[in-house]
C-alpha cells in the first residue's frame, strides 16, 4: 500500500508534456521517502502539432507567435543531451545553418552567408572591418529549417494538410523578417552604417531562396525528431 501525489494538473493533461509521480510505500519499518517517477504521454496529433508548429516559427500573425529569442530559448533547452525533459521533443530541431540552394553562387556575388560580415568594398580582396559584430543571419535560418523540416513531417506523417504553398510562404516571410530584424538588432550607434547593407544582401538571398525553391521539389527526413545539436 502507498500514498501518492502529482505534480501538475490532476485532469487536463496536455499531451506532450511530462508529469512526475511521487510514490511513498509503507513497510514494517515505517514510511520510506518518496521516489519520483516520470511518465510521458503520447505525442499531440497532426492539428495540435502544427498549431505548435506554426507558434514557435510565428508562421503569419498566428496568436503567441515566438520572437526570434524565445525560438532560440525553445530550441536549447537547459539540458540537450536529454530530449525527454525538452518542452517539445516530438518536433524537428535540426538545421544546416543557411543551406539554402546556390548558397555558393550567392556568395561569389554580394559576399552573404552565415553571417554578415562588414568589409572595405573598395579595398583589394574587401577586408573585414576590424572589431566590427557580424550579424547572426544563421539564426535566421534554425527558425526556417525548424518550419520547413516539421510541415514537411506533419504533412507526410500524420496526415494534416502543412507542407503547402500557404504555409511555405509564411516561414520564407519569417525568415527575411528575422534576417532583417538581426541586421537592425546588430548595427546600432556607431555601427549603423552597416544595417543597409546588411538588409540590402539579406533580401537578395531571400529572393534567392524562392526563385529555387518550391513546395513540389524539397523533401525532409521524417523520422528525424529531438533535439539535435
Amino acid at each position: 500500500m502507498g500514498s501518492r501525489t502529482g505534480e501538475g494538473p490532476a485532469s487536463g493533461l496536455t499531451p506532450g508534456a511530462l508529469y512526475a509521480i511521487w510514490v511513498r510505500a509503507k513497510n514494517a519499518v515505517g514510511v520510506s521517502a518518496h521516489a519520483k517517477i516520470t511518465c510521458n504521454t503520447p505525442a499531440p496529433d497532426g492539428a495540435s502539432q502544427l498549431a505548435e508548429v506554426k507558434k514557435i516559427a510565428h508562421l503569419g500573425s498566428v496568436t503567441g507567435g515566438y520572437t526570434l529569442q524565445q525560438f532560440k530559448s525553445a530550441k536549447n533547452p537547459v539540458d540537450p543531451n536529454n530530449p525527454t525533459n525538452a518542452r517539445h521533443p516530438y518536433l524537428a530541431w535540426r538545421d544546416d545553418n543557411c543551406s539554402i540552394p546556390q548558397k555558393a553562387l550567392i556568395e561569389d556575388i554580394v559576399g552573404w552567408g552565415d553571417e554578415y560580415i562588414p568589409t572595405f568594398p573598395n579595398l583589394p580582396g574587401n577586408p573585414a572591418v576590424p572589431g566590427a559584430p557580424r550579424a547572426q543571419l544563421k539564426e535566421g535560418c534554425w527558425r526556417h529549417d525548424f518550419a520547413w523540416r516539421n510541415l514537411y513531417r506533419i504533412d507526410r506523417t500524420l496526415a494534416e494538410d502543412s507542407w503547402n504553398e500557404t504555409n511555405y510562404n509564411l516561414s520564407n516571410d519569417r525568415l527575411k523578417a528575422d534576417w532583417l530584424d538581426i541586421c537592425s538588432a546588430t548595427y546600432t550607434g556607431g555601427w549603423s552604417i552597416y544595417e543597409q547593407p546588411c538588409r540590402a544582401l539579406s533580401t537578395v538571398a531571400w529572393e534567392a531562396l524562392r526563385f529555387w525553391t518550391s513546395v513540389e521539389a524539397y523533401s525532409a527526413n521524417v523520422e528525424d525528431i529531438g533535439y539535435v545539436q
